[in-house]
């Protein structure tokens, strides 16, 4: 069943096109789409690891001109993330989470970008050991990969450095990315 929700939502992900078209013109701009993985670590001890895809669904591009009359492109962008990942608790349990997002992202003319992101998603935990469960009737049973189902939400922001617009491109960009998210019931 997990299987299929994944396939399902990378499906998604990858048959939504990038291509944006301006109102003013015929001309069509490429946007990028960001695949991004990351590993972390959770106080006190927990660690995880996530991957992911951003793309952009809608793009500004504002030009004003300084006093010295060298232009300023400023860049906002609407974008969808998606993640997918896994965290342990060492002797207590594991998990994985599906946590789609949107948000907006600014940059600049330089290779800086800042964007800020809210998302809503699912986390299923395993516990750690073995789960007995014991019926009406005081029969005990072992219960294979319990767990449970939450929901969570998400805000988050990002700072970036996309090498990609530097002088010496590289297929990559280095980003930080502070998560605060709550998981519920």
């Amino acid at each position: 069943n997990l299987r299929h929700i994944f396939l399902f939502v990378t499906a998604v992900c990858f048959l939504i096109p990038a291509a944006l078209t301006a109102q003013d013109s015929s001309k069509v701009v490429q946007q990028p789409v960001f695949l991004h993985a990351s590993f972390y670590y959770d106080f006190p001890k927990s660690f995880g690891a996530s991957a992911g895809i951003d793309f952009p669904v809608s793009s500004k591009v504002k030009i004003s001109y300084r006093k010295d009359g060298s232009k300023k492109i400023k860049y906002r962008d609407w974008i969808i993330n998606a993640d997918m990942g896994f965290y342990r608790y060492r002797f207590n349990n594991s998990g994985v989470f599906f946590i789609p997002s949107a948000g907006k992202r600014y940059a600049s003319g330089s290779s800086h970008y800042f964007e800020w992101l809210a998302g809503v998603g699912v986390v299923r935990t395993f516990y750690d050991g073995i789960v007995y469960s014991v019926d009406d009737n005081g029969k005990v049973q072992e219960k294979n990969y319990f767990g449970r189902w939450y929901a969570t939400a998400n805000i988050a922001t990002t700072f970036g450095w996309d090498l990609s617009t530097t002088k010496k491109a590289k297929p990559f960009a280095l980003q930080v990315k502070p998560v605060l998210w709550f998981q519920f019931p």
